[in-house]
């Protein structure tokens, strides 16, 4: 049986197909797809359109105060968006690729947003570079964090959130690059607008 992972979560690739499958072409069923990845935003630099993104991949609701202090600290955001190493993809990505991807998240710390955490913050950020920065959530914390023996990202305490996400990164990169041809291959299934393997990983988790 060939099998798929993400972090310690395994599954049947028949499976995971069929059900990535349906995830990308029955809109009908509510899911993400393709009201997140065709939402309009802006071009090039984040703007404040692309912080209500978020809503459409199951963020509940995002107040007027997290708006507001996003837009506040746009510059800030958008300066350590737009570093050359993150131009490079998640799978091709060296060190610097994921200094770059800590230092930007390290915002989420200092000066941090009302309301923001990483899952929000992730799905502000993917869907302009959605080969390069992934996406979070509480299924995907449960497999790197609780699924697997052993468990790939054991809860430590006293851990930084910078510390944090780095290694998180470090193991989902290596999935990444370990399942590239499988999550490519889930990745082709989405009818239009394409969807990249990062973006498939997250399904699949």
């Amino acid at each position: 049986m060939a099998e798929i992972h993400v972090g310690g979560a395994r599954a049947d690739l028949t499976v995971v197909r069929s059900f990535v499958h349906r995830y990308l072409n029955t809109p009908t069923e509510h899911w993400a797809y393709p009201a997140y990845d065709t939402y309009g935003g802006s071009a090039g630099e984040l703007s404040g359109p692309d912080l209500l993104a978020p809503i459409l991949l199951n963020v509940s609701r995002i107040s007027v105060r997290t708006y507001d202090e996003l837009l506040a600290g746009l510059a800030v955001i958008n300066e350590r968006f737009s570093v050359p190493a993150l131009e490079q993809t998640l799978a091709d990505g060296g060190p610097d690729t994921l200094d770059a991807l800590v230092d930007l998240f390290a915002l989420l710390d200092d000066p941090g947003y009302h309301g923001v955490r990483l899952t929000t913050f992730t799905k502000i950020l993917h869907r302009k570079r959605p080969a390069t920065i992934p996406l979070y959530d509480e299924h995907i914390r449960r497999c790197y964090q609780e699924i697997g023996d052993p468990i790939r990202l054991p809860s430590e305490q006293g851990r930084s959130r910078t510390r944090f996400v780095r290694a998180w990164l470090t193991e989902l990169q290596a999935d990444l690059v370990a399942q590239r041809q499988q999550f490519e291959e889930l990745a082709s299934l989405a009818p239009g607008p394409g969807i990249t393997a990062l973006r498939a990983l997250d399904i699949v988790g």
